[in-house]
């Protein structure tokens, strides 16, 4: 964490955001502190003495600056990436076909003709099925007539088979009229009828109902004189029970103090036993202690050398990581060897190759070349001393003359009217040469013509083929060049190859060396425990090996302690156990002598009850006598329920045959005037009495199935009609329209012909189409491939400005220009801090090479030296300068005043060493706080002020000096 020094605020807690904190209010991260304030003296020492190509990694590892190297290399790759999108671009463009203009042209009047015709055919197709719709129509008319006619037939007879049921359902119809006045009727007739039922029936039950009231009211008597014997029972039984409860309860007192004193008896049993079974496992313990006591010391005895271990293994340890890191270091080395070597072997089999095609090319151009200069002479040998045009010329002349001398053959029979001295009527001349017959032979002149057309074609040709060879010989030209371009690239590699091989080769020697040597020295720590010698797989084992024997010592000794505690713990523990078993043996005695005291005084409680009431239970029978009594007051209630509702039955059944009788006699009037009313009304409507008025009603169901189906027969009948009439209007109208004559088989086979030639068509037509949509769709996907491209180009070209500048697949190229810059602040910086420490030297970077640094010595007036040939206080003195110099670049906002050397003075001799001290001297007056970390014996005569480090055992040390103070920390218990 970090906190504020004053107030005490903790300002960030978590890990990330703590090393941001840091970095915001110092300006150095970690690596920039390591390079400002922990400065290795090694590090510069090794690049003061390294080569120039071995300074640029040394360099980025000091400096930082391995960014500008991958920012290199990603400008690279980036450039490539964007070239290879171009070429796929330009890949894609090439695979879309467009048609030319000229076959579009074709294709879309292809099309339109071909419209025009699928036009033409669906007038025809529509005209052809009108006809065909007419002709179908008018059949389709008279089969319906057809069909109405056999309908009509079996309607006909369906009217004929219902005459009977017809007649039938009109009588029900009439019968229905007097269902109001007949349903009255036998209502009241139906009510009259029970009621003298209910009454006889009623008259019947009243005999027994009088009988079963006098035989309950003698079960009543018999029950409330149970009732008195039972309750007398009780009485005299309830006496006897209170005095057993008595004895119940002094019993029940003796046995709850029986079970706590049984309870009290079995609990130190309990525990006595316990003690005893502890004893015994106690005893067992301390033997198996001693046992495991004896094997620990065994061990211990046998293995003393491991405590060793204790205080070297954490060396030991380091030694090994260092080995292996050697050993990682070689074969990361034979790595890079190896795939050096194949680069090399590419570079030259590349380098032979770019050679061979350099020779090819070479040769094409020379074929160019020669081409070009026999062209050259046939066309100088044809033209002789004069020019094409000049012949050209004298061919044009030629011609004019030639078409002179033809108008003036054909002038023949003017000219036989010229006279001399006259005037030509066309010209006014007084001289006629081609008048007395001497006009020029036309095959002369032609024949020079045709020599000299003869001679403009060779010469065309020939200058033609001498522009097509001039453009293959500057084709070839610029083709050798680029491959003389790679060919240097090339031999530039091969050549970096090969030195890359030899120095690696080289660090690989040197890395060999030092693992042997290191190896020795681990060896030699390791045959005191046993390893006489170790392999480079095995490294990682022996480390694991000697963790596990210093554990396994540090765990046995740990183990010894605990099992000395744990005897004497186990010996204490028995002696306890064994005084407390005496205690617990003479409470248990006592314990005894009280039980039985309690089992007696019980046995003679229990005697005396059982010959007052035996085994009974006196809640039970309580319970038993009070059941009874309630069984006998139930009984009573129930016969007493019983005699009411009997009573309630009879009162009932007389109050209803009272009311019955006097219904009755009330209702045999009324009844018959209701039969003579409705008597005259059947004679009213035609019915002879009323057995025929039943005879012709009919059930509702069946009724109105009939007058249903009667409703449909004469509703279909009715629509049978219309249809007829209205078909036959139909077919009138249609045969009066008169569109055609031709036979229905003939139009349909002339419609399939047409519309087979339709869907023909329309598939050309589709297919037409369809080219025509792609070569659409092709022609705008080649423009958006053509914006693409265009930008695409546009992007490389930007790359290509950007890799020329500071791009390298190796990164080399903005690396070094990055690290001068670097390297010459750092020399600005050295040469500032060398100032204050010595006025012989100054530090300078080499014009030719950008990374070497030399020194100029003005004791030496002024000679420029190289840094290799420093003394060891000199190249002291320089690399504290360059390391100061360093620091003074780390920070972005904190200026750097505590400084911590590792290092550096053990190589150092008394001279050298005296200069080092006063510089560093020097710095501390100027407000520096120098701090170094060193082993140097001499130093610590000469500085004061010290910290030391002691080791102590278990891999663990301690400090001592000003401002150190021990502090105890929790000791938490880890699991």
């Amino acid at each position: 964490e970090i906190s504020d020094a004053v107030s005490g605020q903790i300002l960030e807690s978590k890990k990330r955001d703590v090393a941001n904190a840091i970095e915001s209010r110092t300006g150095m991260d970690f690596d920039r502190f390591t390079r400002s304030m922990l400065l290795a003296q090694g590090g510069f020492a090794a690049f003061l003495q390294a080569a120039p190509d071995e300074r640029a990694p040394i360099l980025e590892q000091i400096t930082g600056t391995e960014i500008y190297s991958e920012i290199s290399k990603r400008v690279h790759n980036r450039q490539r990436d964007e070239h290879g999108k171009l070429e796929l671009l330009q890949a894609e463009i090439t695979g879309i076909v467009i048609l030319r203009d000229e076959d579009e042209a074709t294709l879309n009047q292809e099309l339109f003709c071909k419209q025009k015709i699928e036009k033409e055919l669906g007038f025809e197709n529509d005209a052809l099925g009108k006809s065909i719709l007419w002709l179908t129509g008018i059949d389709a008319i008279e089969s319906e007539l057809s069909e109405i006619d056999k309908e009509l037939d079996a309607l006909s007879n369906n009217l004929k088979a219902f005459e009977i049921d017809r007649a039938r359902l009109q009588k029900a119809l009439k019968a229905a009229e007097l269902d109001i006045e007949f349903i009255a009727l036998s209502s009241k007739r139906q009510q009259q009828k029970l009621e003298l039922e209910t009454l006889k029936k009623s008259e019947t039950q009243l005999p027994d109902q009088e009988k079963k009231l006098g035989l309950k009211e003698t079960d009543l008597q018999n029950a409330e004189e149970a009732v008195i014997r039972v309750k007398g029972k009780q009485k005299s039984e309830l006496e006897l029970i209170k005095k057993v409860r008595a004895f119940d309860l002094r019993i029940s007192e003796k046995q709850f103090a029986l079970k706590t004193a049984e309870s009290d008896f079995r609990k130190i049993k309990t525990e006595l036993s316990g003690n005893k079974n502890r004893r015994q496992k106690i005893k067992f313990n301390q033997n198996t202690a001693d046992k495991e006591l004896s094997i620990v010391n065994d061990y211990l005895s046998a293995n003393a050398h491991d405590a060793a271990l204790i205080t070297e293994l954490t060396g030991i340890n380091e030694q090994i990581k260092n080995l292996g890191a050697a050993g990682t270091n070689i074969s990361g080395i034979k790595a890079q060897v190896s795939k050096l070597k194949k680069e090399s072997k590419i570079n030259a089999v590349l380098h032979l190759k770019q050679q061979a095609l350099c020779s090819s090319f070479k040769e094409k151009h020379d074929i160019a070349k020669k081409q070009v200069s026999q062209t050259k002479c046939s066309i100088s040998e044809l033209l002789g001393d004069r020019l094409l045009r000049e012949y050209m010329a004298e061919h044009n002349g030629l011609l004019r003359e030639m078409a002179c001398l033809r108008k003036i053959a054909s002038l023949e029979d003017e000219r036989s009217k010229l006279e001399d001295d006259k005037p030509c009527p066309l010209c006014g001349s007084l001289r006629h040469p081609f008048a007395e017959g001497n006009v020029p032979e036309i095959d002369e002149t032609e024949k020079k013509i045709n020599e000299l057309s003869g001679l403009i074609r060779k010469t065309e040709h020939l200058e033609r083929g001498l522009k097509k060879h001039e453009s293959k010989e500057n084709q070839a030209a610029l083709t050798l060049t680029e491959a003389e371009k790679q060919l240097v690239q090339t031999q530039y590699k091969k050549n970096e190859s090969q030195s890359n091989v030899l120095r690696s080769e080289k660090e690989l020697q040197s890395a060999a060396g030092k693992y042997a040597e290191l190896k020795s020295k681990v060896i030699s720590k390791l045959e005191p425990f046993g390893v006489k010698d170790i392999s480079d797989e095995n490294l990682d084992s022996i480390s694991e090996f000697l963790a596990v024997r210093q554990k396994n010592w540090q765990y046995h000794q740990k183990q010894k302690a605990e099992i000395e505690n744990q005897t004497n713990e186990l010996a204490s523990e028995i002696k306890s156990l064994d005084a407390i078993m005496q205690t617990l043996s003479k409470t248990l005695k006592e314990k005894q002598g009280v039980l039985d005291i309690h089992k007696k005084d019980i046995d003679e409680l229990t005697s005396e009850r059982n010959s007052l009431y035996g085994q009974k239970n006196p809640d039970t029978e309580e319970a038993r006598l009070e059941g009874f009594v309630a069984k006998a007051e139930k009984a009573e209630k129930e016969v007493r329920n019983s005699l009411d509702q009997i009573r309630q039955r009879l009162n009932d059944l007389k109050t209803r045959i009272a009311v019955l009788k006097e219904n009755t006699a009330m209702r045999k009037p009324e009844l018959y005037s209701l039969e003579t009313s409705f008597k005259t009304i059947c004679e009213k409507a035609g019915f002879e009495d009323e057995p025929t008025f039943i005879s012709y009603r009919l059930p509702v169901d069946e009724k109105n199935k009939l007058s249903q189906r009667a409703k449909a027969l004469d509703n279909k009948q009715s629509d049978i009609a219309t249809r007829k009439k209205d078909r036959e209007t139909r077919l009138f109208q249609e045969t009066d329209k008169k569109i055609t004559e031709a036979p229905l088989d003939d139009l349909k086979n002339e419609q399939a012909a047409i519309l087979k030639s339709i869907k023909k068509l329309g598939e050309e037509i589709g297919a037409i189409k369809q080219k025509l949509s792609d070569n659409t769709d092709a022609k705008a996907k080649h423009q958006q491939k053509l914006v693409l491209i265009k930008a695409q180009k546009t992007e490389c070209t930007r790359w290509n400005a950007l890799h020329s500048l500071i791009g390298s697949a190796d990164g080399k190229k903005y690396r070094n220009f990055a690290q001068g810059l670097t390297f010459e602040l750092m020399v600005s910086h050295a040469n500032r801090q060398l100032e204050k420490m010595t006025d012989r030297y100054l530090l300078v970077r080499d014009d030719e090479q950008p990374l070497e640094l030399n020194v100029v010595d003005n004791y030496q007036a002024g000679e420029i030296r190289s840094t290799k040939n420093l003394s060891g206080g000199e190249s002291f003195i320089v690399s504290l300068s360059l390391a100061l110099g360093l620091s003074k670049m780390a920070s972005r906002k904190v200026r750097v005043d505590s400084l911590f050397l590792d290092e550096g003075f053990g190589s150092l001799d008394e001279d050298a060493l005296e200069t080092a001290l006063e510089t560093l001297s020097g710095l501390q007056q100027d407000g520096k706080l120098i701090g170094i970390i060193s082993h140097v014996p001499a130093l610590k005569e000469r500085i004061s002020t010290q910290i030391t480090v002691q080791a102590v055992s278990g891999g663990k040390s301690t400090i001592s000096g000003p401002g150190c103070e021990r502090t105890l920390m929790p000791v938490r218990s880890l699991r």
